[in-house]
């Protein structure tokens, strides 16, 4: 299947609904057409400003005015950015992308970012929809770096660590990359269902439907944004004129709704077309959606729009919405002679003041791409585990909360920690199977006892199971089931935990709690 590929301007294009009723919005429309590959290179900068300080009081101010009060709780706002940096900060991506889309979407990217000042190499990734993502390990201690020094102090100490560092770079053993794959947990119809939609977006046939449907539905209606430019065309909007675009798209719906809907049911008419389904399936859907976009529900549809129209007028009436005034975007599409290039800017101000700032530049070349995946990388499951270790090692749980029900199968433990870090919680939850037997809860030893940072052995001649600690092996009797070792809950008490256990009648749960 080939890829019609619209690129980031295609997409702008549906979201802004730019259509084809100017010359110049004619001329974009047409461009976007144009901007297509089965393979390209693209390269860019991107530079990014964010100043926390300004955005927190953007935050209160906007929040004030909806409770129509003076001044809002600190309390309640502070949470919206809870563990994120402060002051301004800024940052500068540099990328080189190959991509290939002529079978799937598949990539390859190195990227590197100056924050505030600071170089950090980030490696490289593989992209892969059939497959998954390959990470590399300088991506891993590059995106490592950036946090320690992006948020500093937040977590537990160890994680901040030279040691910590060394042991996550570690992790890796003798693979450069770390594989994580999309479809791990999916059945073989989900699958299949999954690879269905991929086709239909690697169709030419929904492609060029998708541009269809466009014009058709906004025929007549013009943004008043795109202009012609040397080479190319420029869009540009504020928040305010982005307001008044939103409530002139409700209304040109509300006036348009008959030709709306048909053009929707046009358009999921060739996307159930390109479906790998039977023909009856495909007419049961069709007569489904021919039912939903019927000319009856489009008088419901443009109701229904009148009313949210008028809503969303008064929400700006009362200036809740007025945080968009300080809102400035603008972005050229050019064609050049190798394939095409684009510039976006995009600021938040507010009292005259920056908020949030973006620039970036792309520069995209049409050539052949082949994109060759490593052969061999760490599965995911594998470096969680080694982090799972590594976390219980320097910041093991403190306390182990069980709860479940006598005709249950999986337990529910809440465990509570020192600290938190980024792979857990102070708090964190997880499921694990038990059994019942003469009036006692069984459940795995390694899972539990690994996170109080328990060591765990299995000696396989004895078919016996034992805690270390400090070089001794406390044996640990239980029962063997599905190749897993359970203990009773109390026996934690052997190990110098403290075990409470209560019965909630009303709801017929019981819960224990392990504790240090």
């Amino acid at each position: 299947m080939k890829k019609r590929l619209t690129l980031i301007l295609c997409l702008l294009m549906m979201s802004l609904v730019l259509t084809s009723c100017t010359d110049a919005e004619i001329g974009y429309l047409d461009l976007s057409r144009q901007m297509q590959a089965k393979s390209y290179q693209m390269t860019g900068t991107a530079t990014v400003e964010i100043d926390f300080n300004a955005l927190q009081k953007l935050i209160d101010k906007t929040a004030a005015k909806i409770s129509g009060t003076a001044e809002v709780d600190a309390v309640a706002t502070d949470g919206l950015l809870a563990g994120s940096p402060h002051g301004k900060q800024t940052a500068k991506i540099t990328y080189n992308a190959q991509v290939n889309m002529q079978d799937t979407m598949s990539m390859h990217a190195d990227f590197q970012i100056q924050l505030n000042g600071k170089n950090y190499d980030l490696g490289d990734l593989y992209l892969d929809m059939a497959s998954g993502l390959y990470l590399s390990r300088d991506s891993v201690l590059g995106f490592y770096d950036i946090y320690t020094d992006l948020f500093p102090n937040v977590y537990a100490d160890y994680f901040y660590s030279e040691e910590y560092r060394s042991e996550l770079a570690a992790a890796f053993a003798d693979q450069d990359y770390l594989y994580t794959g999309f479809f791990d947990n999916l059945s073989a119809e989900e699958l299949a269902g999954f690879n269905t939609g991929i086709n239909i977006g690697l169709s030419e046939e929904v492609t060029e439907a998708a541009f269809t449907f466009i014009e058709d539905v906004f025929a007549g209606f013009s943004t008043g944004t795109v202009s012609k430019v040397s080479g190319g065309y420029q869009i540009s909007l504020d928040g305010k004129q982005g307001k008044k675009l939103i409530s002139d798209m409700m209304q040109h719906f509300i006036d348009n709704a008959a030709t709306v809907m048909t053009a929707y049911s046009d358009y999921m008419e060739v996307i159930v077309k390109n479906m790998e389904l039977p023909k009856d399936q495909k007419a049961e859907i069709n007569a489904m959606f021919d039912e939903t976009f019927s000319q009856e529900n489009s008088r419901a549809v443009a109701i229904n729009l009148a009313a949210t129209k008028q809503a969303f007028l008064e929400i700006d009436k009362e200036g809740y919405l007025d945080f968009l005034n300080g809102f400035q975007f603008k972005a050229i599409v050019k064609k050049t002679s190798a394939g095409y290039s684009q510039s976006t800017e995009i600021s938040l101000k507010d009292s005259g003041k920056i908020v949030t700032a973006s620039k970036d530049y792309a520069n995209i070349k049409l050539q052949s791409a082949e994109i060759i995946l490593p052969q061999s990388a760490l599965p995911g499951d594998s470096f969680r585990q080694t982090m799972n270790a590594l976390d219980n090692q320097y910041n093991p749980a403190l306390s182990t909360q069980l709860q479940w029900w006598s005709n249950g199968s999986q337990a529910f433990l809440i465990y509570v920690r020192a600290a938190s870090s980024p792979l857990h919680d102070a708090i964190d939850y997880d499921w694990q199977p038990y059994f019942l037997q003469q009036g006692s809860i069984y459940l795995p030893l390694r899972s539990i006892c690994e996170s109080f940072g328990e060591t765990v052995t299995w000696d396989q001649a004895a078919q016996q199971a034992y805690i270390v600690r400090e070089g001794r092996q406390i044996a640990m009797t239980g029962l063997l089931q599905n190749g897993k070792t359970y203990i009773k809950v109390r026996d934690f008490e052997k190990l110098g935990y403290q075990v409470d256990y209560v019965y909630d009648q009303d709801t017929a749960m019981h819960s224990a709690t392990i504790s240090k």
